[in-house]
């Protein structure tokens, strides 16, 4: 079978002209401009633009000899090498862009552990665009972290404006959170009667939070999809508790 090089070249990025040019000198050695122009069918004026334009290209080397200039070809090898160089960063980029579309849409997943673990889940709360949806335990977090730290906390959070609203047990702690409901940026309903919960559950931006005191465990699941069902379920209950 016999080989259209031209048509080949063109897949490389070279125009009709440049691989007429370039064949020329690949049979050629290195040639004049005028022999180049007559061995590949063009007019001097363009074979020799056309040159400039492959020496620019790092395909066409010159050089004089008694005076006059001479041109050379890139070895077809060392061209050949550099585009499998390419389309090697090629494959590797389009990988990896294969490879992070399909991390974003695979949930992210981070533990924590220790009391200052959890601390650093509540500072990323404090980055939130979106209110705060939760199911909280008040009196358990405040005999957990201390009174200054949630006090601290909630300081920093209304501060930034980040409005929370949860579902409380309704216990002592519970109802004096409803009773500054308004100066922190809280709205509180009360769950029924004798109801309570061990870990507190947040819903913000694309993350779904879950932590236990008692375990001295929180879990922090990243996904768009996640965040917005369960933020959904939590809406619907919400309505019903009015």
């Amino acid at each position: 079978m016999e080989i259209d090089l031209k048509n080949e070249l063109k897949h490389l990025g070279f125009s009709d002209t440049e691989s007429a040019v370039y064949l020329a000198l690949l049979e050629l050695g290195s040639a004049t401009n005028s022999k180049i122009a007559q061995k590949s069918g063009l007019n001097r004026i363009t074979a020799f633009e056309v040159l400039k334009r492959l020496s620019q290209k790092g395909i066409v080397s010159g050089f004089k000899m008694k005076g006059v200039m001479y041109f050379g070809a890139l070895n077809p090898q060392i061209l050949i090498k550099q585009q499998r160089e390419s389309l090697g960063l090629l494959e590797k980029g389009l990988t990896e862009l294969i490879q992070n579309k399909a991390d974003y849409k695979r949930p992210k997943i981070t533990t924590y552990s220790t009391k200052e673990g959890l601390k650093q889940i509540y500072e990323e709360t404090l980055l939130s665009n979106t209110e705060i949806l939760t199911f909280i335990n008040s009196k358990d977090l405040r005999d957990y972290f201390g009174n200054d730290y949630i006090e601290n906390y909630v300081k920093q959070r209304v501060k930034k404006g980040i409005k929370i609203r949860g579902f409380w047990p309704d216990d002592e702690v519970g109802r004096r959170d409803k009773n500054e409901e308004g100066d922190a940026l809280r709205e509180v309903r009360f769950l029924p009667k004798g109801q309570s919960v061990q870990n507190e559950v947040m819903i913000f931006d694309d993350k779904v939070v879950m932590l236990s005191t008692k375990d001295e465990m929180g879990i922090v699941i990243k996904n768009q999809s996640i965040a917005e069902s369960l933020r959904t379920v939590w809406e619907m209950l919400w309505e019903k508790s009015q």
